[in-house]
């Protein structure tokens, strides 16, 4: 349908605009998010999660 045709245009635009990362950078990140569940407690995991979700998010509402 031609909402999610837009939507769709809209996400593949925004992802676009985003600067990639470098090796070095996604490597840092990666090291940052990675849960360890049997050393984190359990508030480190949730935090992770949640952080992870809110990056997976889009910022923006396209509607």
């Amino acid at each position: 349908d031609e909402n999610a045709l837009e939507k769709l245009d809209a996400l593949i635009q925004r992802m676009n605009a985003m600067p990639a990362l470098t090796a070095k950078q996604a490597a840092a990140r990666q090291k940052t998010n990675r849960i360890d569940f049997f050393k984190d407690d359990e508030a480190t995991i949730q935090r992770k999660l949640a952080e992870l979700e809110a990056d997976r998010s889009p910022s923006v509402n396209a509607d």
